[in-house]
């Protein structure tokens, strides 16, 4: 059994796994394998047979038609629709006031949960909170009573710092909080099945961030929002997400998290509320009866997740994800240039499409070492490969030769300083900005832990010396 189990997890959250009878087989291995109190164990064993119950009785109701309705009273796995055993159950339940479940983003969703049956989730709520939680209901409100969601939501996930965490454990969590007022009155499907989960955004030593006030604290939570987005979306049938309220740049982090992994069924939206309701610190959302409309306006986007493979995205940082979509962009939309180098008894030389650049020696055979680096590797995101995108400190000493014979060891300066003069030189040539980032030297990352190397395709890049005719 995985470590992350423990014995308790089954007792209080297998709800939040389908009903199935696999689910309920695993419980009993499991409790077999354990060493558990007598007490302990007699609650999961109760617990386990309880279910067994309910599931014959809601096969045996459905008869033909496959349709059932789960008896009030049970838990909220039953209370939600889903498909169990191969009938559709449908619920009157109103599921119990949610919860809060506090910690860093990178404890992931669930991960005190154990997976019994790795089932996918048919819906999640992404939402970024800042000094306004109502968002939350009405944009739940909007979501349901708009016809987007058919029912309650499957889980919710609200992001922010630990400032917004006070304000939504103050004003949307617990028995008289937004979210159980809104199912309470509008009925269950205007729900949340599961417990919300709230992750606060860490600084990059580890600490919740109360605000996010510096360069390096926003670059963090970019990272980790992106990420959450990402996970969730791994593990959902489709994300919804709102960027309405986000405490500072969260709402855009959001958004980008979308772009880089959202699939065609995965939406973002802002919510619109009149004047006199935004300024409301009582309104949540309509009361039965109310004519205050609320309206959920969605977020067009472009959806990258195909230019980047699953495996990659999960390895990349942002900054070189990003690059790595845009030199992908660059090569789809435009004529990819011809890069050639040319040795020979008169010296080094390269031309772009035929048209000879000019340049120093020292600079063409620096450049020339990372193309025939890129030539000779069929990796499919050179970005991500550090065979063909070199740090300064794994330059071959070689090379430093070329830029300061009197002192070979190339260093992070001496590097920075040829790129720059090699895109000056394209610039001067006049070549389009777009095929200048394909053939030139290309950095990525920042400063301290950035990488070089070209990006252009290697059938693109073409090695000549004229002494031996190849």
């Amino acid at each position: 059994m995985p470590e992350s189990r423990k014995p308790e997890d089954f007792v209080d959250h297998t709800d939040t796994h389908s009903l199935s009878g696999e689910a309920l087989d695993e419980i009993e291995v499991v409790t077999d394998s354990l060493k558990l109190t007598p007490d302990l164990e007699k609650k999961i064993r109760d617990r386990a047979e309880e279910r067994r119950k309910i599931l014959a009785e809601l096969t045996a109701e459905a008869g033909e038609t496959g349709r059932c309705e789960a008896p009030d009273g049970t838990d909220s796995q039953l209370a939600r629709r889903s498909r169990i055993s191969g009938i559709e159950c449908v619920t009157r339940e109103i599921p119990s006031p949610p919860g809060l479940m506090s910690g860093p983003i990178r404890d992931l969703p669930g991960s005190s949960r154990p997976a019994l049956v790795g089932a996918r989730s048919r819906s999640i709520l992404i939402a970024a909170v800042g000094g306004s939680p109502a968002v939350i209901t009405e944009g739940l409100y909007a979501l349901v009573g708009q016809g987007i969601l058919e029912g309650p939501v499957d889980e919710l996930h609200l992001i922010g710092t630990t400032r917004s965490a006070e304000r939504v454990e103050g004003s949307l969590l617990g028995p008289s909080g937004g979210l159980a007022r809104l199912s309470r009155m509008h009925g269950p499907r205007f729900g949340v099945t599961t417990e919300p989960v709230l992750h606060v955004v860490e600084h990059p030593a580890g600490t919740p961030l109360e605000d996010i006030r510096t360069t390096e604290e926003n670059r963090a939570a970019c990272r980790q929002v992106v990420h959450l987005v990402r996970d969730l979306v791994d593990r959902s049938g489709e994300l919804h997400g709102l960027v309405a309220g986000g405490r500072r740049t969260i709402g855009l982090h959001v958004a980008l998290g979308f772009q880089l992994h959202g699939r065609l069924s995965d939406r973002i939206y802002h919510v619109l509320v009149p004047d006199h309701a935004e300024r409301d610190p009582s309104f949540f959302f309509p009361v039965p009866g109310s004519d205050v409309p609320i309206d959920l306006a969605e977020l067009p986007y472009v959806r990258l997740r195909e230019l980047v493979s699953p495996s990659e995205a999960r390895v990349l940082d942002i900054e070189a994800h990003l690059d790595f979509i845009q030199q992908q962009i660059i090569g789809k939309s435009a004529r990819v240039p011809r890069l050639t180098f040319r040795s020979g008894t008169s010296g080094p030389s390269v031309e772009i499409d035929g048209r000879p650049l000019k340049l120093e020696p020292r600079d063409i055979h620096l450049w020339e070492r990372f193309a025939t680096l890129r030539a000779s590797c069929r990796h499919e995101n050179p970005v991500s490969c550090h065979e063909e995108f070199l740090s300064p400190a794994t330059i071959p000493v070689a090379w430093g030769s070329f830029v300061v014979p009197e002192d070979p060891k190339l260093t992070a300066s001496d590097l920075r300083s040829a790129c720059s003069r090699i895109t000056r030189g394209l610039k001067a040539l006049g070549i389009p900005s777009s095929h200048q980032d394909m053939v030139k030297i290309s950095r990525i990352g920042r400063r301290g832990d950035a990488r070089y190397g070209i990006s252009l395709r290697p059938d693109s890049i073409h090695l000549q010396d004229s002494r031996t005719g190849r």
